[in-house]
């Protein structure tokens, strides 16, 4: 049977079984403000937590520390203090990409230039993939395909197409792309950042880049499906969190789905899941709490929803997100610690 509607199954703001709305179970974490409480899932002595990634089982995530020694660290789903480090001693530890199919897990290095693979299948440390490049920055995957953004001699960042082994299929751009974070969508077709842009090209095709939006603010982090791709663009205070339909290109007309969010704008940071419902992490405007925040690809009046809200010691600095069938799962650092936290869906 379908929930009742709103209101007639009592006091949604603290059940469990009706948490926000009618209907709305926690699982068992507690509901508190209309909102499902988040569970510590790890802690460990970093900051500047990147993208978050997740399989059946575990989960992983990346930090770059600001000191030089970037890590990826493994998780299981049921908690983890401390996490297990999978690599350590990364000079910038850029993005973090897993191939659900095969199970492979890629890490990028852009100050030692370097790829790190691992199957998550029996991970218990990182190996080096040879690719000849340097300044690798954002990741991403297809199946069986590889997109990661770095710099062949030139100094200019391009968006490469490569096989899991490294061995490049294509370079997408046309020679001066600057990209810096990269998303593909499952169409046909990859995204990426492009400093004040938001560019596109088609896989297998080398060359193929164009623009996917128009000249704008700087453009952080982005993210895609098959239908939709979100990215956030410099604010006038923070950033504003868009989004394109992938059927229209060039997008003249982003959506707008909220403004002034202080969110990272690094990588790891969006998500756009299945349904077509963007997620963010961001702090709020005191910089006490970090929050899970969202809102459907297609808009929501510039008013999204906040999911989860956890305090911080200090300024808190947001994450990553990722997700599963059950769960929500976010990253952080404040002024002690970056944490793993999970919250029911």
């Amino acid at each position: 049977l379908p929930p009742p509607p709103d209101g007639s199954c009592g006091d949604t703001t603290s059940s469990d079984s009706n948490c926000g709305m009618c209907g709305h179970s926690c699982n068992g974490a507690g509901c508190s403000g209309g909102m499902c409480e988040a569970a510590l899932l790890g802690e460990v002595a970093d900051q500047a937590p990147g993208r978050i990634v997740v399989n059946m089982t575990t989960l992983y995530f990346i930090t770059a520390n600001n000191l030089g020694d970037g890590k990826v660290y493994a998780c299981p789903k049921t908690g983890c203090i401390p996490p297990t480090t999978l690599v350590s001693g990364m000079g910038n530890a850029a993005d973090l990409a897993l191939d659900m199919g095969s199970g492979q897990l890629f890490a990028s290095d852009s100050t030692n230039s370097h790829i790190y693979t691992c199957n998550t299948s029996s991970c218990g440390a990182m190996t080096t993939l040879t690719v000849t490049g340097q300044g690798f920055a954002g990741l991403d995957v297809g199946p069986n395909e590889l997109f990661a953004v770095y710099s062949v001699g030139s100094g200019d960042m391009e968006p490469y197409q490569l096989q899991p082994n490294g061995i490049v299929t294509a370079d997408l751009g046309k020679g001066t792309e600057s990209a810096m974070w990269i998303a593909a969508s499952g169409n046909g077709s990859v995204y990426w950042t492009s400093v004040d842009h938001v560019r596109f090209g088609k896989i297998n095709i080398a060359g193929s880049a164009g623009n996917f939006t128009s000249k704008g603010p700087f453009v952080g982090t982005l993210a895609a499906n098959m239908d939709f791709v979100a990215y956030m663009s410099q604010g006038t205070t923070g950033f504003d969190i868009m989004a394109c339909s992938t059927s229209v290109n060039p997008c003249a007309s982003p959506t707008v789905l909220a403004t002034s969010e202080m969110a990272s704008g690094q990588q790891g940071g969006l998500l756009v899941d299945p349904k077509d419902n963007v997620f963010w992490t961001a702090r709020d405007a005191a910089g006490t709490h970090v929050l899970l925040r969202s809102c459907p690809a297609a808009g929501c009046g510039g008013n999204p929803k906040t999911l989860a809200s956890v305090t911080t010691v200090g300024v808190g600095a947001p994450g990553g997100v990722a997700s599963d069938m059950q769960n929500f799962y976010f990253t952080f650092s404040d002024t002690n610690d970056t944490y793993v936290y999970r919250v029911p869906k």
